[in-house]
């Protein structure tokens, strides 16, 4: 058995996915399956339990806010519907623990990338950040838009999954996407 040299804390996570440097690992799974939130667990874990961490999010299917209050959730198992008052407003106890958030994510090493972007522009962030004590997740990886000069379908995926493999052998960082699984895949 190979130790994760990042690990979790989870014991059907650690040791068994190469969650360390140099590496890519795609998370795949239906939509509107909880990606986002495993995968940004799995990574507060890390960053936790492994201080010289950093990370770099590229988030296309939710805005900052969106992003916060996931962290908020996590940290403080506050629901997240609560900590953005869609379901009902927090407790004064529940807002001190949001309040307390805040503080707390100031001494985070963490950079959020947001917007539409190609592959080009996300290699240029990776490229200038990224060294072997970053984790860079890229959600959604079907959201990466077109290079210019580059057909869509396979010829798009096939440059996608290349830089993919470059930037990790350039910085040494493990990259994690997060991509849907498609209909087809999804029904059988």
């Amino acid at each position: 058995k190979k130790l994760a040299l990042w690990p979790t804390g989870y014991r059907s996570i650690d040791g068994k996915l190469p969650l360390y440097s140099k590496n890519i690992v795609l998370w795949a799974a239906r939509q509107k399956a909880g990606k986002s939130r495993i995968v940004k667990n799995v990574v507060r874990k890390m960053m936790s339990n492994t201080p010289a961490l950093k990370l770099m999010w590229f988030h296309f299917e939710m805005d900052k806010y969106e992003m916060m209050s996931l962290d908020v959730a996590i940290e403080t198992g506050i629901p997240t519907e609560v900590v953005k008052m869609k379901s009902r407003m927090p407790t004064d106890q529940e807002y001190l623990e949001i309040m307390h958030c805040e503080e707390l994510f100031k001494n985070e090493n963490v950079q959020l990338y947001g917007g539409s972007m190609d592959m080009p522009a996300i290699g240029r962030e990776i490229e200038s950040d990224a060294d072997e004590n970053t984790i860079v997740v890229i959600d959604n990886l079907g959201l990466v838009r077109s290079t210019p000069g580059i057909s869509k379908g396979n010829d798009h995926d096939d440059h996608v999954a290349s830089e993919l493999v470059d930037l990790r052998d350039k910085t040494g960082a493990l990259i994690m996407p997060i991509h849907h699984l498609s209909k087809a895949v999804d029904h059988y």
